[in-house]
């Protein structure tokens, strides 16, 4: 019981308080040293500060056996919505892991004797459906809400409640419920091998993609390497160690990517048929998650929460957005002039950017109130793809511009979940999206391709 409230608290601190899970970027210098390290810091965290010998009780347990009084505070619900055919299954957790040695002077947090759950087809206007009463016997709990409409956008959030206390309102959270169509697997990783960062070449012919653990090293993770190969895995080719981030060039057998030099990475390109890499950057600063034109002819890339245009013919390099963001990823063209992105701004949650490269005017692309991640739109510029943690928790997404609906692509399992680090998203076609799928840990790393009509 207590193990599993400590991967819990664990969980919920590294990937449900901050856009990005661990506070790090697989670009930055020793990612996963640091990764280790900030995991090793949560879970130190959640013994020191979690109590759990006393969590869930309202009291604290004193040497002599006697108990400290103090205001007592309900804990705040954290909804999971899973989708299926016409219903949401709405998941939460049914404790709260809380600190008395953090601050002795703090209200004591205790457990709700009821959750009440809302619903809301416009995030405004909520409804009651349900009233259930806490089972402490039970880790998590489950309600199903049936009858909904395919397609069809749902908001819920849930109120914990005790007599005597303030009640406690979750955020909200925003669902789409749809039939399963399934995915179809493409390419799959043998053994602890990974097939993150994909890239499409322009005939949809070949795959490029990066491998974390290019050479296990038991548990201390491996070296970081680029591939390329045939779509279906077949004739497959080393780009180099040490390299990430590969980006075919339009109509080229040629491929962007991000050399990592120590506290440095230069974008470089290389050359499939010769095997020559060339770089681009040489100005001892750490460049990554590079991006190019549709036209070929210049590049985006991410510098010091920047980002930079570089020009392929020029070799010019120019700022496009700067400004104070707490967090960038990566850009992604909409056409020769524009790029989307994703960033956040000081006390905002992580959005979706249109940008222009000629004067850099940013604009807000579908504003929200979740953290929003991995934009990608469609070749024909009528969908955008991405990553939302918009239902609860990390799955993707696609919004029509035309019809200004959302469809939910994933959520349909307990084991969907998306890193927005290592994640992105292709665009096969105007229909089908391509993205990296992980099961439970341990199972082996899949492309799959989905559509989204």
């Amino acid at each position: 019981m207590e193990i599993y409230r400590l991967l819990t608290f664990v969980r919920q601190m590294t990937c449900k308080s901050h856009p990005n899970p661990l506070s790090l970027h697989p670009q930055e210098p020793n990612y996963f040293l640091n990764m280790k390290t900030n995991i090793l810091k949560s879970i130190l965290y959640a013994i020191i500060l979690g109590s759990v010998a006393g969590c869930g009780n309202g009291e604290m347990d004193l040497e002599n056996g006697e108990t400290e009084k103090k205001d007592a505070v309900l804990w705040q619900a954290y909804p999971n919505a899973l989708i299926g055919d016409g219903k949401i299954i709405l998941t939460w957790q049914n404790f709260h892991l809380t600190s008395y040695f953090y601050d002795p002077d703090a209200p004591k947090i205790t457990d709700p004797d009821f959750f009440v759950l809302y619903q809301s087809e416009d995030n405004e206007k909520y409804v009651r459906i349900a009233e259930i009463e806490r089972d402490a016997t039970k880790e998590q709990n489950t309600h199903v809400i049936d009858g909904l409409t395919n397609g069809k956008t749902y908001y819920f959030h849930i109120v914990t409640e005790k007599k005597g206390l303030e009640s406690k309102t979750s955020a909200a959270i925003m669902t789409v419920p749809n039939p399963q169509k399934g995915y179809e697997v493409f390419l799959e990783a043998e053994g602890r091998h990974t097939l993150w960062l994909s890239s499409l070449s322009s005939d949809r012919k070949k795959i490029a993609y990066v491998d974390v653990n290019y050479t296990w090293d038991n548990g201390n993770y491996g070296t970081v390497a680029a591939f390329f190969s045939n779509m279906d895995g077949t004739e497959q080719e080393l780009i180099g160690l040490d390299y990430t981030d590969p980006v075919w060039l339009p109509g080229e057998n040629r491929l962007l990517f991000r050399m990592d030099k120590g506290n440095t990475a230069d974008i470089a390109v290389f050359d499939c048929a010769t095997k020559s890499v060339t770089s681009l950057t040489r100005d001892e600063k750490f460049n990554y998650f590079p991006a190019v034109s549709a036209n070929g002819k210049q590049a985006l890339y991410l510098s010091d929460k920047n980002y930079f245009l570089l020009d392929f013919q020029t070799g010019n390099i120019q700022p496009v957005v700067t400004g104070e963001w707490e967090y960038l990823q990566r850009p992604e063209w909409i056409d020769n002039g524009n790029f989307v992105f994703s960033g956040r701004e000081a006390e905002k949650p992580n959005q979706l950017y249109r940008a222009s490269v000629s004067d850099g005017k940013i604009q807000p692309l579908i504003p929200s109130e979740w953290n929003d991640y991995n934009p990608v739109v469609s070749p024909d510029g009528k969908k955008i793809a991405f990553i939302s943690e918009r239902s609860g928790v990390n799955q993707v997404w696609v919004y029509s511009f035309e019809t200004r609906k959302y469809r939910q692509m994933t959520g349909y399992s307990e084991n969907d979940y998306f890193y927005t680090d290592w994640q992105k998203i292709n665009w096969q076609d105007n229909s089908t999206v391509v993205f990296t799928l992980v099961y439970t840990p341990g199972e082996r790393h899949r492309l799959v391709r989905q559509s989204v009509e």
